[in-house]
């Protein structure tokens, strides 16, 4: 858990390098850490990075260095979830809002909205997000000006909160960018219950694939939309694949989708009256 507070710092270590097949990129795989004041980590991601191409790439040698803070096993339980298992019924405030969430269902989450182009500066400027192509207007014209994939995904996630609470805690499993966002796009999102399993007495575990769809008033341009289940599984295709479903199953969705999420909830279970 995180507590109002603490201090933090970051760790991350390059896990591997490689070449794209057709030479012109690379890909570096990162893991990150974000650690308290115990050196205690609250929070890790694993991430894929694109770069240009860089030269003797293959003949690096991988050094793992040790990190000066103990690392969890994968998948294992955290003390946070420790924490909200030990609260029993009381993780769900009495009077609170909470949404009964079904396996196979589609929810078309109905908060659509932009992230402007004031806002993008000011979070690149504040985050410290260095790429010119997320804020440099010399270089770039307004319409090349992209929003960096963390605050697009924080805004799928926004659109969807109001449907999906109450959520204690999450894992997310998967998150991949389709097609780039532009200041001043709408984001809304759409997300399908996979499952959802019991997790402890008064808890459960909602597996759920989000899209984030850009420029779609997702309630109303979606309404009777079948769509297809190869963009709602577990699996995660890539870019071009997703065109390649919508073009042939979605045509509504072609050039819409900015990412697809794969995420776990940690959420009160619905009690049966």
């Amino acid at each position: 858990p995180a507590y109002s507070g603490d201090t933090f710092r970051n760790f991350i270590r390059v896990e591997a390098l490689r070449n794209t097949s057709n030479g012109r990129q690379s890909v570096i795989r990162t893991t990150h850490w974000l650690v308290n004041q115990r050196d205690e980590p609250v929070f890790s991601l694993v991430k894929m990075s694109f770069y240009p191409h860089i030269d003797g790439l293959d003949e690096r040698e991988r050094v793992q260095e040790e990190l000066p803070f103990a690392v969890p096993e994968p998948g294992g339980e955290t003390e946070l979830r420790a924490v909200l298992s030990g609260a029993g019924d009381r993780v769900l405030p009495a009077g609170a809002v909470h949404r009964s969430l079904v396996a196979g269902r589609l929810h078309l989450h109905q908060r659509v909205r932009p992230l402007g182009v004031t806002e993008n500066l000011y979070l690149s400027t504040l985050f410290r997000n260095t790429h010119p192509i997320h804020s440099d207007y010399q270089a770039y014209a307004p319409e090349q000006i992209i929003v960096c994939g963390g605050f697009v995904m924080s805004m799928v996630m926004a659109a969807g909160s109001r449907d999906l609470c109450q959520v204690l805690d999450e894992e997310i499993v998967h998150c991949s960018h389709i097609n780039p966002v532009n200041p001043t796009d709408n984001i809304g999102a759409l997300s399908y219950v996979i499952d959802v399993q019991p997790a402890g007495d008064h808890l459960e575990e909602v597996t759920l694939k989000t899209l984030g769809l850009r420029n779609t008033n997702v309630e109303v341009d979606l309404a009777g939309v079948k769509v297809p289940l190869a963009l709602l599984g577990i699996d995660h295709p890539k870019p071009s694949e997703v065109e390649s479903i919508c073009d042939s199953l979605c045509p509504p969705l072609r050039g819409r989708i900015a990412l697809q999420m794969t995420r776990k909830l940690l959420r009160p279970a619905v009690v049966e009256a």
